[in-house]
């Protein structure tokens, strides 16, 4: 007695090849978890779909791609900011990167009075102007201000002025 040939359908693969006397197996394709998994090789008449594990991001790696159904997460490494020249402006998370900016740097009028960290700027502030009846006693610096101490007044009866004050 002859019998026909099983036709594997839709969503099957043929796990078994028919032979003379005996029919093909038909197997229901794999499905992958779709929460762990994704379709890294689609099934075909011959054979079963393959599905591979997500990736797994480490702490220093972002998501920059989701995974989907057929293709793997990407992950990514998070930024390092230059710690001499920058600072974080926005922290990583595990699917967005670090966001560096460069420390503002101050000018020849401005001293630092506060350094830049690993995460704020440096805030500069404006160098003290000595007033009329002040000296500067101590001269400004990178990191620090001037110094204006108050003139001393000659007495007229015992001292003059051998110099007069300068203000800067």
């Amino acid at each position: 007695v002859c019998s026909a040939l099983t036709v594997c359908g839709s969503g099957e693969y043929e796990s078994t090849a028919p032979a003379a006397s005996s029919d093909r197996i038909c197997t229901p394709a794999s499905a992958c978890d779709a929460g762990t998994q994704y379709e890294s090789k689609a099934p075909t008449s011959l054979a079963d779909r393959e599905c591979s594990l997500y990736s797994v991001c480490t702490s220093d790696e972002y998501e920059s791609s989701a995974g989907t159904t057929s293709t793997d997460r990407v992950c990514t490494p998070v930024t390092t900011c230059d710690e001499a020249t920058e600072y974080q402006t926005t922290a990583p998370t595990s699917t967005s990167d670090r966001v560096c900016a460069t420390a503002s740097a101050c000018s020849g009028s401005e001293y630092v009075s506060s350094p830049h960290t690993l995460t704020s700027d440096r805030v500069c502030s404006a160098l003290t102007v000595c007033g009329s009846g002040e000296y500067e006693s101590t001269a400004p610096a990178a990191s620090s201000d001037r110094i204006c101490t108050p003139a001393s007044a000659c007495d007229a009866g015992t001292q003059y002025e051998s110099k007069a004050p300068t203000s800067l």
